[in-house]
């Protein structure tokens, strides 16, 4: 599945980067899972993020699926936001039920970001 990926540095910490996502994205029908490696334990071995989630929206059309990773950096935090979705030949091709839709979780992805900025006028986008 492709995901289209945003870094950013931030001076806010993990815990403040995650209540605001939450914040943003959280209403009905909207799921906060845990974002684990799936038992691979060459994945397990490298520095484990402070903040690992995935934020998901399932409806038939404008699903959307929003992974946001957060590593302790110094004084700030590391952050990468991941917009999964499917792409138009597989939403084409088995139609939009059980895919996610690439501009439904980019456009919520941007709201996430400009909350960031509007907390933290530090925030640099890598």
């Amino acid at each position: 599945m492709p995901a289209e990926q945003m870094k950013i540095r931030s001076s806010l910490t993990p815990m403040r980067i995650g209540q605001i996502f939450q914040t943003v994205l959280e209403k009905r029908g909207v799921r906060f899972e845990p974002l684990t490696h799936g038992g691979n334990p060459i994945a397990a071995m490298g520095p484990q993020p402070e903040l690992s989630v995935v934020a998901s929206h399932d409806k038939n059309i404008g699903a959307w699926a929003i992974q946001l990773i957060v590593h302790r950096d110094g004084d700030g935090s590391a952050v990468e936001m991941n917009v999964v979705y499917h792409s138009g030949l597989r939403r084409a091709w088995s139609g939009t039920s059980n895919t996610y839709s690439r501009s439904a979780g980019s456009s919520r992805a941007q709201l996430v970001l400009d909350a960031f900025n509007r907390e933290d006028p530090r925030l640099r986008i890598l």
